[in-house]
């Protein structure tokens, strides 16, 4: 079976899962996370003059985690993925099964670490697992759980631990 160009649908297929792997995966996940953050902070009042609502902390959340999935999304692909080899069925699920289980392992220490000590090992692992560059997975140890911090400790009063 060929597509509308003339080259075999498989290979057409092939070339775009191969568009969509590693952090642009991470970027695609993040970014929809962000928009339902912010769709769901628009339903809510932003505030009264200079006070805000119930919608402005969510809001800035979503703002950032977009943010940052359009940093992660437009970060040029590494030298060595660009001969890429399409992955096993066991390759396939182990992105997917390993950050299950990080995101456990996330929950079940929560009472046991502090939450700025496990956050920023989290997204170590998360991004180094999807392929993200050092780069890219520094700055997100940082700014991720301090943003987050920011808004929910310090901005909403939820004890993060």
């Amino acid at each position: 079976m060929r597509d509308h160009s003339g080259k075999p649908a498989s290979s057409v297929t092939h070339g775009a899962a191969r568009l969509i792997t590693g952090s642009r995966l991470v970027a695609l996940l993040f970014g929809a996370l962000g928009v339902a953050i912010l769709v769901a902070a628009w339903k809510l009042p932003a505030g009264i003059g200079n006070l805000p609502g119930p919608g402005f902390f969510p809001a800035v959340l979503g703002s950032l985690i977009l943010g940052f999935a359009l940093l992660l999304g437009l970060e040029r692909p590494r030298a060595e993925n660009q001969h890429h080899q399409p992955a096993s069925p066991a390759q396939t699920w182990l992105l997917p099964a390993s950050a299950t289980l990080l995101l456990a392992i996330f929950v079940f220490t929560w009472e046991l670490a502090p939450f700025l000590l496990r956050t920023p090992l989290l997204v170590l692992a998360l991004m180094r697992l999807s392929g993200a560059s050092w780069r890219n997975t520094k700055i997100a140890m940082v700014l991720f759980p301090l943003a987050l911090y920011a808004i929910f400790q310090l901005g909403l009063r939820v004890d993060l631990g």
